[in-house]
């Protein structure tokens, strides 16, 4: 971000809102990145290390494997695999890997508003009442944090997050897919893109994402019905209150 996103939005004036990961703070790697740079370096070895975990073996793809891991695996799983390939690869970390402290009060000082996207930047869904708490907390940070906004590692949450989270001093809490204001007047969508190229960053903000977010409102609505059907056949079974937790019984949990 301070090397090629940073000039140009200071160059425009463009104000924006970049999510601190604690270990990155801390020049410490994050385990995405840490998997992603061993596939690409060592693909060999990487796999071999991915396949010793029942839920990997049999996946070869660098996409796959790391949709898996984020999508179904506990920190401590992945603790472990980024232990593994330490012990086997060559990573080096004696240099700066991401923006420095002093870099991002830089960044603050031209209208870059920085918010919290927790500890490890493990998937929420999968962290027990412990790790949750310890992902929640940006101890460290406070010098560097705007208070008020937080994003969720890869948009996922489920009820627990959502009801601690409601304890914080939040006003923005960022998703992905069609969230605003279903679970709190402060969840707030974020449109996922992967591509620097112009004309798909366009089709995927001015098309696709219209498209799919009319999709989703389309589903809410018959999900809503149906819900509002069973509530007059058997009253008190179901909450039409969107905070209450038997109406986030399939939260956000992108693949």
């Amino acid at each position: 971000v301070y090397e090629h996103a940073y000039p140009l939005l200071r160059q425009y004036h463009m104000p924006a809102c970049v999510y601190l990961i604690t270990c990155a703070v801390e020049n410490r790697l994050v385990w995405v990145n840490e998997l992603n740079w061993a596939l690409l370096t060592y693909p060999e070895e990487s796999l071999e290390i991915c396949h010793q975990f029942p839920d990997l073996q049999g996946l070869n793809s660098r996409p796959r494997i790391i949709d898996r891991i984020k999508r179904d695996f506990s920190p401590a799983s992945i603790r472990e695999l980024c232990h593994k390939l330490r012990q086997t690869l060559e990573i080096e970390t004696d240099h700066q890997l991401y923006a420095s402290p002093d870099e991002l009060r830089e960044m603050r000082q031209e209208d870059i508003t920085l918010g919290f996207h927790t500890r490890d930047h493990y998937n929420l869904v999968n962290c027990d009442k412990h790790e949750l708490a310890r992902q929640l907390d940006d101890s460290g940070l406070e010098h560097l944090l705007d208070p008020g906004s937080f994003a969720y590692p890869f948009g996922s949450f489920d009820n627990t997050s959502v009801e601690v989270l409601r304890e914080g001093d939040y006003q923005s809490i960022m998703t992905v897919g069609n969230n605003n204001d279903r679970f709190s007047s402060y969840h707030v969508d974020r449109v996922e893109v992967f591509s620097a190229d112009p004309a798909v960053v366009f089709a995927r903000l001015e098309v696709e994402e219209p498209v799919i977010s009319a999709i989703r409102r389309v589903k809410l609505n018959l999900n809503s019905s149906r819900r509002r059907l069973i509530e007059a056949c058997l009253p008190g079974s179901y909450s039409s209150n969107p905070g209450d937790p038997k109406t986030l019984e399939n939260p956000r949990n992108p693949s």
